[in-house]
């Protein structure tokens, strides 16, 4: 009996260790566990989880030079339909000046329990195609064949670079809950790395070790190629995505930068620099400073046919950034550096982000102003780490101008932007003034707010048991921005979001100050809606469905700021024609709330015999809530949706 007991409790504690064992890594290799696996054990909800997601990240000496190689192999297993579209997989990679990176090899293979057996489907070519994104950014498509609830599939692919750092943070998180994910780096005697760690899970094992191969010596002294290998283990869903920045700042995952390199006469030379130095490079640089310093010389002739001679500084500057918004297109590439000379942009009149603030700085240096470059991250960028200066940290410059003291961001992708306002994707944390010797930041935050301003007016037509409704949609900053581009490249989309589907029988949407960027934008338009009818009673939506109606703030607490980009608002006024005949029964009540972080007002006025009057509003006063206000912001969401989509009812005083 004694024996029968130890021989159970051997092989208990065996099945516990293999349920707690890694999986295994090996191509090819599919389990009948894994196809059998009905849930996530941690997230039972899950569409979909990653088994394993292992990134080698090493470099080969080929050629006279260094290449980087990064091998990724990763698992999934698909639980239900919703899960079906991760088997539509991008790999990201760069073809351009700075470096290129080659897709070397792509394999897949999918797996499916067929009466008891496992069938394996794999990867074809024509299921994989190449797409440009935008400048040097490309990706190869593919689509996962066979795949169906309770599949696993698997992919692996190869690429290879001409460069010596890691271009990506490797994110051990994803929108699907990991089982199991590796950053594992094999780092060559030449160089040395610094690495950062973002995001809230905890690794579960680091190892840093030296290879066992043959040393290299630099000098007299031998050096091993150091092993890097970060594991993270039962990772939940990145699914906290409402109002941030880049799902880079929270997730977690693990940042390579380069710190040192080391050459064969035992000479070092550290990459990781200071900030002062960081900003020497940059200014430097052919791309950037050398880049300005051209513009500048160069762009002398431009200024003279500009005769900006007479005009305050403040005017010059102003007519400079209208000419070279109104002259260059952007090509919607953000970078910090330059990709043509000024000689090619003067003769295509296009170029990526820098190629058109540089030659901004350029001019309005030769025109006698008094401007810097400011670098700075863009909001899918991430986040800057101010205690590392990597100069990587970076993907974007424009020019920060100083007119007696007062400071203007100027930035000329954007033509549909004011003088001084710069795109939404810039407003991010804070951007580094690149100058010698000072290291000064300059804070990124919405000075204005953002407003829609509707006012309505809504006559019901008993014969018809129809509701006339003209609409005035009055905007300002960065909501005139999104609907001058709705109105001038996406019409019908404006007008379907604004009107219903089957908004051209009564199309009327008329825009006023589309090119005057200097004005609100306006837009007029009508609208027919069956009245909704109880008995002798007429239900009407005062805001006709167009304030929130479902509270984006879902998740029961939050570990992230909430990032609303810029300070918002929208504000209604309504005047309803109450039919003769007819009385209001039932109207919402007053309230009003306003304190640091938002404002909500809301009034009914029955002043005007046979009209009824509400005016609403509601703002948010903040570019970002810290966590802590999370509940407050979820509560107020709350408040809005409830008294915003009250309803009015007037009833018949004669039947």
């Amino acid at each position: 009996m004694q024996k029968l007991i130890t021989v159970i409790s051997i092989l208990l504690l065996m099945a516990i260790s293999s349920f707690g064992q890694d999986p295994s890594i090996k191509y090819g290799k599919c389990s009948l566990s894994e196809l059998n696996m009905k849930e996530c054990s941690f997230e039972p909800s899950a569409e979909a989880m990653v088994l394993f997601d292992v990134c080698k990240f090493y470099q080969e000496y080929i050629d006279d030079h260094y290449q980087t190689i990064i091998e990724r192999h990763i698992r999934i297993k698909v639980f239900s339909k919703a899960g079906l579209d991760y088997a539509e997989y991008e790999i990201p990679f760069e073809r351009g000046k700075e470096f290129t990176e080659k897709i070397n090899q792509i394999k897949g293979i999918s797996y499916n329990l067929v009466n008891g057996k496992i069938t394996e489907t794999e990867l074809e070519d024509k299921y994989v195609h190449e797409v440009k994104k935008v400048g040097s950014h490309y990706l190869k498509k593919l689509a996962m064949p066979d795949v169906k609830e309770g599949t696993v599939f698997e992919i692996y692919y190869r690429k290879t670079g001409d460069y010596i750092t890691f271009t990506h943070d490797w994110l051990f998180q994803s929108r699907i809950p990991t089982l199991y994910s590796e950053f594992f780096a094999k780092i060559s005697p030449h160089f040395e790395y610094t690495h950062i760690l973002r995001g809230e899970e905890i690794l579960d094992d680091y190892q840093k070790y030296e290879d066992n191969a043959p040393p290299i010596h630099l000098g007299l002294v031998p050096y091993h190629s150091m092993i890097h290998k970060f594991i993270m283990r039962e990772l939940p869903a990145f699914k906290d995505e409402s109002f941030i920045t880049s799902m880079n700042d929270y997730a977690s995952s693990v940042d390579f930068q380069l710190s040192l390199l080391r050459y064969y006469d035992g000479r070092t030379r550290p990459i990781l620099l200071t900030w002062p130095k960081l900003n020497e490079e940059l200014l430097e640089d052919e791309n950037l400073g050398g880049y300005i310093k051209t513009s500048e010389r160069a762009g002398k002739d431009i200024i003279e046919e500009l005769k900006l001679e007479s005009l305050p500084q403040i005017e010059k500057a102003k007519k400079i950034d209208s000419y070279l918004k109104q002259e260059f297109i952007y090509n919607d590439y953000q970078t910090k550096y330059s990709s043509k000379n000024f000689r090619e942009l003067q003769a295509e009149k296009t170029g990526n982000s820098a190629d058109l603030n540089l030659l901004a700085i350029g001019l309005m240096r030769a025109a006698g102003l008094n401007i810097q470059p400011l670098i700075l991250s863009t909001r899918d960028h991430g986040k800057i780490q101010r205690a590392y200066p990597f100069v990587s940290s970076f993907d974007y410059v424009m020019g920060l101008l100083d007119i007696d003291s007062s400071l203007y961001l100027i930035d000329v992708t954007e033509p549909l932007l004011k003088f001084g306002e710069i795109p939404t994707y810039c407003l991010n944390d804070a951007g580094l003034i690149v100058q010698k010797e000072t290291v000064d930041w300059i804070n990124f935050e919405s000075i204005a707010i953002s407003e829609e301003k509707y006012e309505l007016d809504i006559t019901p037509d008993l014969k018809t048991d129809s509701l006339s409704i003209s609409y005035k949609m009055t905007s300002s900053y960065y909501e005139a921005l999104e609907n001058r581009h709705d109105y001038n490249s996406d019409y019908d989309e404006l007008a379907e979001d604004l009107l219903g589907k089957d908004y051209k029988s009564f199309d009327s949407v008329k825009c006023t100050n589309l090119k005057e960027i200097e004005m609100p934008f306006i837009l007029d338009y009508k609208n027919q809606e069956v009245i909704e009818k109880v008995e002798d009673k007429i239900i009407i939506d005062p805001f006709c469905g167009i304030p929130v109606s479902e509270n984006p703030l879902k998740q029961p607490e939050r570990h992230y700021p909430i990032d609303f980009n810029y300070k918002w608002a929208r504000t209604f006024s309504v005047n309803i024609r109450i039919p003769e005949n007819y009385k209001v029964i039932s109207k919402p009540e007053n309230i009003g709330i306003n304190n640091k972080n938002v404002r909500i007002i809301y009034v009914v006025n029955e002043q005007t015999p046979g009209v009824l009057n509400i005016i609403g509003s509601y703002q948010f006063k903040k570019d970002v809530y810290p966590v802590e206000e999370y509940l407050n912001l979820k509560a107020y969401y709350d408040q809005i949706i409830t008294k915003f989509n009250e309803k009015v009812v007037l009833q018949a005083t004669e039947i």
